[in-house]
């Protein structure tokens, strides 16, 4: 629910006031636009994804390559640098080879299947959803293109990636360049229950003031509203 600042709650008052001396007849179409101002779903814009470079890590060590050593930076990248061609990492802080841990959430609006996946060339990438290991299609370490849909659960949901760059894994795998291309997961079509405007995006997570502060702040501006209505009448 979005929460109305002081100085919102002081403009739809004083629209209210505006529509009483205007006739009482605007009063529901004012209070039919207060409601739909409160019930609007969060804004989607472009969330951040957070990316940690290390110089080591243990290409043996299946699927996570942990332990990771070396840290050598973080980056704070725009969402949409993944998309279309994708994001190449070049050599980050001066890096030949490197463990880029990768995390970003999507806000869901609905309960049920996502299609989405990644193109990591050929290097090796380890998806997490939720800190909790998911095999995205047939395998913990997953090189190449790999879409698919996958269900998930209404509200934000947490991803971690492993993009692991290096040769250390022989055979040209792990070789440069280093791009990663993200196809953000959007409400699969074929499930009935993304009929009803469902939606998903990337998003920085943001505190969104609960239920009951929302509707408080409702309640106010309705018996502000009712009180200029009695005045009204009283003066007429």
């Amino acid at each position: 629910m979005t929460q109305l600042n002081s100085s919102q709650v002081s403009y739809l008052v004083r629209s209210g006031l505006n529509v009483v001396s205007a006739g009482a007849g605007k009063l529901a179409t004012l209070a039919t636009a207060v409601v739909a101002f409160t019930l609007l779903p969060p804004s989607g814009e472009a969330g951040t994804v957070e990316v940690d470079f290390y110089s080591t890590y243990d290409p043996a060590n299946d699927p996570s390559g942990t332990p990771y050593s070396g840290y050598a930076g973080h980056l704070e990248l725009s969402s949409d640098l993944f998309v279309g061609a994708g994001y190449d990492f070049g050599n980050p802080f001066g890096l030949s080879s490197f463990a880029a841990v990768i995390r970003f959430t999507e806000y869901m609006s609905t309960t049920g299947f996502y299609s989405g996946g990644l193109n990591s060339g050929n290097d090796p990438v380890l998806w997490m959803k939720g800190g909790t290991y998911d095999p995205f299609w047939g395998g913990l370490w997953a090189a190449g293109a790999a879409y698919g849909e996958i269900l998930f659960d209404a509200g934000y949901n947490d991803f971690e990636l492993v993009f692991l760059a290096g040769e250390e894994f022989g055979g040209g795998f792990g070789e440069a360049p280093y791009n990663l291309i993200l196809s953000y997961f959007k409400p699969w079509e074929a499930d009935p229950r993304m009929a009803d405007g469902a939606y998903a995006y990337v998003t920085t997570k943001v505190a969104y003031e609960p239920v009951p502060d929302s509707l408080a702040t409702l309640g106010i501006l309705a018996a502000t509203l009712a009180a200029a209505v009695a005045l009204r009448r009283q003066l007429a």
